[in-house]
């Protein structure tokens, strides 16, 4: 008989479905393995009526399946990697991160409209507050709602609650063959996707040599990079599943732009700059970045000084070098005067 192994996931049909990808996955490489998939009820599932923010944000979906990876219930789980935390728990790491499918996020509505041609006043549901921020830049008229629950759930209560539209990540869409009822993908630079957007994560016990050498088939070099800055870029701006700023994807092919979205006051702003290097190389050198930052103010944009975000950016670069299994090499940093 072969090496069991039991994958830890949701009961949603979305997490079924990326557990199952990682069962067929593993067995490509070892058909010896017998691999059960144990379904784990999380808070999350449970408190579908409260706020997303106001019950333990992205850490509801994921704690009690971790506490079962650190008891050794299950050997590994399977998540959308924009839905895990940051900061793991002590015990636990990123063993592989899958191929990276679509990023973007995705409107669906009731009569095929796209963002710009929704009514004025349309309701738009949508739980991420990432998502609430950006649509309200972009048009301050709509009637944003939250909504919580899984995407067949989402879907249903477009239908039956009277909204004009719903936003949701495209991946997922894709994953369960619904992409055809997608009504427009929101480019990245209209709506900034999520850190980690359209990759799965596969969880792991740090030190389980066994499982780890499993997973190492199913890693895509590529994908870790591009995650990885992204997640290391929301960590040290502070962001989290209560945040309204959007630090993530800004790629163009195999080179990233840092680039972030961030609410306040005064309007809303970007803040973007030069990329480092192409990550295509084994040299990843921070020579020559540069940042702006545009903020809004009365229906205008204009460029301002980024002194301010300048000691995050160093420390962004320092904590990339400092990436596992990533090859970022920031040792050459140096501004190129202010912007301009």
């Amino acid at each position: 008989m072969g090496t069991r192994v039991v994958i830890g996931s949701r009961g949603s049909r979305l997490a079924l479905w990326q557990a199952e990808w990682a069962r067929k996955a593993l067995l490509r490489y070892r058909p010896d393995l017998r691999i059960d998939i144990e379904v784990i009820r999380t808070r999350g599932d449970r408190m579908l009526n409260a706020p997303f923010p106001e019950i333990g944000g992205k850490g509801v979906f994921t704690r009690e399946i971790e506490e079962a990876l650190l008891d050794g219930r299950v050997d590994l789980a399977v998540h959308s990697l924009k839905d895990l935390p940051t900061e793991l728990p002590h015990g636990l790491e990123i063993g592989a991160v899958s191929p990276r499918t679509d990023v973007r996020d995705a409107l669906l509505s009731q009569n095929g409209e796209g963002l710009d041609g929704l009514r004025q006043g349309a309701r738009v549901g949508t739980g991420s507050l990432r998502r609430q921020a950006q649509l309200r830049h972009l048009r301050p008229d709509l009637a944003l709602e939250g909504i919580r629950g899984n995407v067949d759930t989402r879907l249903k209560k477009l239908a039956l609650e009277g909204l004009d539209a719903v936003v949701l990540a495209a991946a997922g869409l894709e994953r369960l063959g619904w992409r055809d009822r997608v009504s427009e993908f929101l480019p990245p630079d209209r709506v900034l996707p999520a850190p980690g957007q359209g990759a799965m994560a596969v969880e792991v016990r740090c030190g389980d040599r066994r499982v780890m050498g499993l997973v190492a088939r199913v890693e895509d070099g590529t994908a870790r990079r591009m995650v990885t800055a992204e997640r290391t870029m929301l960590r040290v701006l502070g962001g989290g599943a209560g945040c309204r700023s959007a630090p993530g994807h800004g790629w163009r092919g195999d080179v990233w732009w840092p680039r972030a979205w961030w609410p306040c006051p005064m309007g809303a702003g970007w803040c973007g700059g030069a990329p480092p290097e192409r990550l295509t190389g084994q040299r990843r050198s921070g020579r020559g970045l540069r940042m702006r930052c545009w903020r809004r103010e009365q229906g205008r944009f204009w460029r301002g000084s980024a002194h301010r975000i300048w000691p995050s950016l160093f420390k962004l670069l320092w904590c990339l070098s400092r990436e596992p299994r990533t090859h970022f090499n920031c040792e050459s940093i140096w501004p190129k005067g202010r912007s301009t």
